[in-house]
C-alpha cells in the first residue's frame, strides 16, 4: 500500500479478547490528531461478547468523530497474507504473546508493527521494522501513531524494506505457516 503523508491504515488481526487488548488499541486511536485520515480495520473472531460490547461502544464514539473503523470477523488462514497487504501497520498492543504468529506474518509480508513489549519481538525500532512499546507508555504509543500518520511514502518504503530484512533474519517462514494454520484452526470454529 502506498503511504500518503497524513493518511494511515492500521490493521488489528487477532481474536477479540481482553488478552489481545483491542479496547486499549481503540483508546489509543481516540488520541489521534487527524481522525478522518485514519482507517482501523479489525479482523478476528469475537471470543468474549461482553468485552466486544465494550469495544463497540468506543468504536461508535470514534466513528462519530469521523474515524473509519470496520469489523470484518474471522478470516481463513489462507487469507492472512492478502488481508495484511493493503495496510500500513499492524497494531496489536497485546497483554502477552509467547510467539505472536500474526506479528511474524506481518513481518513476512513486509508490514511494520506497532505492538506492546509483551512479546518476544523486541528492539524493533532499531531494526526499523516497527515498535515494541511498554503498555504503560501511552505517550509513546500516541507519538508513534501520529508519526506514522505523518510518514511519507519514501520513509515508509524504507521501513518495508527493513521489515523484510528483519523477517529474513529472524523469522522462519515455514514455522510461521504452520503456526498460522494452528492459530487459525484454534480460533475458527
Amino acid at each position: 500500500a502506498d503511504k500518503k503523508e497524513g493518511e494511515l491504515k492500521l490493521l488489528f488481526l487477532s481474536r477479540v479478547s481482553e488478552k489481545k487488548n483491542l479496547f486499549f488499541a481503540l483508546q489509543l486511536l481516540s488520541n489521534i490528531e487527524k481522525k478522518s485520515a485514519l482507517t482501523f480495520d479489525i479482523y478476528g473472531p469475537v471470543e468474549d461478547e461482553a468485552y466486544w460490547r465494550k469495544c463497540l461502544r468506543l468504536i461508535e464514539e470514534l466513528k462519530s468523530n469521523g474515524m473509519s473503523i470496520n469489523y470484518f470477523g474471522a478470516i481463513q488462514n489462507n487469507k492472512v497474507a492478502e488481508t495484511i497487504r493493503p495496510y500500513h501497520f499492524l497494531l496489536l498492543p497485546t497483554l502477552n504473546e509467547n510467539y505472536g504468529h500474526v506479528i511474524v506474518e506481518s513481518f513476512l509480508n513486509g508490514k511494520p508493527v506497532i505492538i506492546s513489549d509483551q512479546t518476544p519481538w523486541r528492539n524493533l525500532e532499531k531494526s526499523n521494522s516497527g515498535w515494541d512499546i511498554p503498555l504503560n507508555n501511552i505517550s509513546k504509543f500516541d507519538s508513534v501513531i501520529n508519526d506514522c500518520m505523518k510518514m511519507d511514502n519514501s520513509k515508509y518504503n524504507e521501513m518495508l524494506k527493513s521489515t523484510l530484512e528483519y523477517a529474513e533474519k529472524n523469522c522462519n517462514p515455514e514455522d510461521s505457516i504452520l503456526g498460522t494454520k494452528k492459530m487459525f484452526n484454534d480460533i475458527i470454529k
